[in-house]
């Protein structure tokens, strides 16, 4: 579902300017606005000579000037007939349709997450001063955009915490572990903030990987009606305990991880009055994002290890010794869930190159550290998962090949130059004449033109030398 209240209303609002029987606008277009001017028979006469100037000045899109004498009918306290046809022209005025194209471009912006852009594209629509109907449509964009920037210094986590069960559950094995899991803000701004998470969803990941490689995965999901309210301020995190769950290892298993993650659904937000004695203001809190949190029980062999290092794993698969299967599995499982990030970045140029056996051999413990079993289990295929991954981290911008430079030729210096296009002309930079002196702070531009009638005494072949230069403040004409 879209945003509600800003981006409808700006939906209908282009409706409402149009003109009957005709759809909205795209963008980009230009369309015509139909207004129908309220007939003035039976007004005051002493407003009659004013109101007839608001209607000639909305007939001319002088919707600023229009506004300022209508607010001047308007003081002098009209009634009756006079008063329904000044309040039908505020009506007009206030749906301005030359802020139309800005609004379109405030919805964009706000739709594509652009929100500096947005911000400043509202910025430059408020200081026209809109009113009525446009006046809530921006500040209803005010509110997500307010909305958006306090989401971000907000900082959502999951974290499991050991909890000691006087009675454990009848369906908890032998030496089992619980943990309890809380939702835990903190916030980086210095007023305090009321968060209202509302609905969410908790998604539990249970998977088991045993000796041979073997990984099975499983998934529970839980659902909250609606999260206690978290009131949050800067420097003191707030939680809210969320459930209480037991981790055993299996038997035959290598390793057993239980994966929590929370889906938050829409909230809202409140942050006190700046001054004594004002009211709250209550702004949407959307796209709250929670980081996962996670438990791990290793078989006793493994758990009696220390931690292992993203740097173990690379030189497992780099080494000159045959890369075993349950070895690199006994690594990745000991590697720290911050860790594995970083462990894939070292390991990405290793597997490039590494043996087919050696990759195949890895297949589990990158399925295991990269929470993932898209590319399944074949080497080839995780080649180019992490390939894909590298590139992805890099940027999307491609690498530029270029020539190597030639000890032969030396770069000369350009002399600054506007280049101008039309539909039929094309243009170049031309090299400067002696005349031309840059030297002196001001910019040459020069440029030369395709000519549609070469046999011009200026041209030469068929390309006209046309350049305009600035030398110490005097203007030449070459």
């Amino acid at each position: 579902m879209r945003r509600v209240g800003a981006c409808g209303a700006a939906a209908l609002l282009l409706l409402a300017c149009s003109s009957p029987g005709r759809a909205p606008p795209t963008s980009g277009s230009s369309f015509a606005v139909a207004f129908h001017a309220p007939s003035l028979d039976g007004v005051d006469p002493a407003f009659l000579p004013d109101l007839e100037r608001v209607q000639g000045l909305i007939a001319s899109r002088s919707y600023t000037a229009a506004r300022a004498a209508l607010d001047r009918v308007l003081a002098r306290e009209p009634g009756g007939p006079t008063l329904e046809v000044a309040r039908s022209l505020e009506r007009i005025i206030d749906l301005d349709p030359t802020l139309l194209p800005a609004l379109q471009a405030l919805e964009r912006a706000v739709d594509a997450g652009a929100d500096r852009e947005a911000a400043a594209i509202l910025a430059r629509l408020m200081l026209r001063r809109p009113r009525g109907r446009l006046l809530e449509i921006a500040q209803a964009y005010r509110r997500i955009l307010d909305g958006r920037a306090l989401v971000s210094s907000l900082r959502l986590r999951l974290e499991c915490r050991p909890e000691i069960v006087a009675k454990p559950s009848p369906d908890a094995p032998p030496g089992a572990r619980f943990t309890r899991l809380f939702l835990v803000a903190e916030s980086a701004i210095e007023a305090q903030v009321d968060i209202e998470p509302g609905p969410a969803t908790l998604l539990v990941t249970r998977s088991i990987v045993d000796r041979r490689g073997v990984e099975q995965d499983a998934v529970e999901t839980r659902t909250f009606a609606k999260l206690r309210r978290l009131h949050v301020e800067r420097g003191k995190p707030t939680e809210t305990p969320l459930a209480l769950f037991f981790l055993a290892s299996s038997p035959g298993a290598l390793a057993v991880r239980l994966r929590f993650e929370i889906d938050l659904r829409s909230g809202t937000a409140q942050i006190p009055a700046p001054g004594p004695g004002g009211k709250a203001r209550e702004l949407p809190a959307m796209r709250l994002r929670a980081a996962a949190a996670e438990e791990t029980a290793l078989e006793a062999s493994l758990a009696s290890m220390p931690a292992a290092a993203p740097e173990d794993l690379a030189a497992l698969i780099s080494g000159a010794s045959p890369v075993e299967l349950r070895g690199a599995l006994a690594i990745a499982v000991r590697i720290a869930p911050g860790e594995r990030a970083r462990a894939l970045d070292l390991l990405a140029p290793l597997v490039d190159t590494a043996p087919e056996s050696a990759v195949q051999a890895f297949v589990p413990a990158l399925r295991w550290i990269a929470l993932t079993s898209e590319p399944g289990g074949d080497a080839q295929a995780w080649r180019a998962w992490l390939g894909a991954r590298s590139d992805r981290k890099a940027g999307e911008r491609p690498r530029l090949l270029l020539p190597p430079a030639r000890a032969d030729k030396v770069p000369r210096r350009v002399v600054p130059c506007v280049l101008e296009r039309s539909r039929s002309e094309s243009w170049r930079p031309w090299t400067p004449r002696s005349g031309c002196s840059p030297s002196c702070g001001k910019k040459a531009a020069l440029w030369t033109r395709r000519s549609k009638s070469p046999s011009t005494a200026s041209s030469v072949g068929s390309w006209t030398r046309r350049a305009t230069s600035w030398s110490c403040g005097s203007r030449q004409r070459v």
